[in-house]
Order: structure tokens, then sequence, then C-alpha cells
């Protein structure tokens, strides 16, 4: 799990035809709806409601793989595994975990943004 990246430039390029705009747009996007998505599956969690937890898990892997956010998506991968087997209390930690990568990869790619200057 070390060896994944927080961001994949190469990986995100390689999504978005080396449009570094398009990218920055739906980073955009993503830090816009993150919060909103997290919510739903912390409150999944806590009802250990399945079906928000697979709805909101799913709409911000889709994110996060076309972001190239490798530890996010990790994170948020061991969450729904552990959920899907009723271990609810390990995906609160995998939870906190996946909060946590988001913030770094947030971090990372502005601090890349400010630095890039073209695809």
């Amino acid at each position: 799990m070390e060896s994944l990246k927080e961001f994949d430039r190469q990986s995100a390029m390689g999504r978005m035809n080396n449009d570094w705009q398009l990218y920055q747009e739906l980073f955009h996007a993503f830090c816009e709806d993150y919060d909103t998505i997290l919510e739903d599956l912390a409150r999944a969690i806590v009802n250990s409601d399945h079906e928000l937890l697979v709805i909101a898990s799913q709409m911000l892997n889709d994110m996060l793989v076309t972001l190239a956010a490798d530890q996010c998506v990790y994170h948020s991968n061991a969450l729904r595994l552990e959920c899907a087997r009723d271990n609810f209390k390990d995906g609160e930690k995998h939870f906190g975990s996946l909060r946590q990568a988001i913030e770094r990869y947030i971090e990372h790619v502005r601090s890349e943004s400010d630095e890039y200057v073209g695809g």
C-alpha cells in the first residue's frame, strides 16, 4: 500500500488526454462534492446501511479512480470490503484512513497545480 501514490499525474493525464485544465475542473468538482459523500458514508457506517454505503462509496470511487488518487481508492475499497462483511467497526477505521488520504491527496494536487504548467 505504501507504494501507491497520492496522485499519479502520468496516469491522470493519460485519462484526460493530457488536458491539465480538464483535470483541474474535475478536481475542483470533486473538492466541492467529497464532503457530502463522506457524510453519507459516515451515516451509512453508523446506521449499518449497506445500500447507502454502496451508493456513496461507488460514487466516491468513480471520482477517485478518474482522478488517479490511488491511496484514496485503496482505502475506499478497504472500507467497502469490511462493511460488505458486516464489519462496520473496522469500516470506521478505514473511513478515518480514507478521510486522511483524501486530505493528503487534495493538498498534493494543489501543490502540484502551482508548479504544473501544462500537459
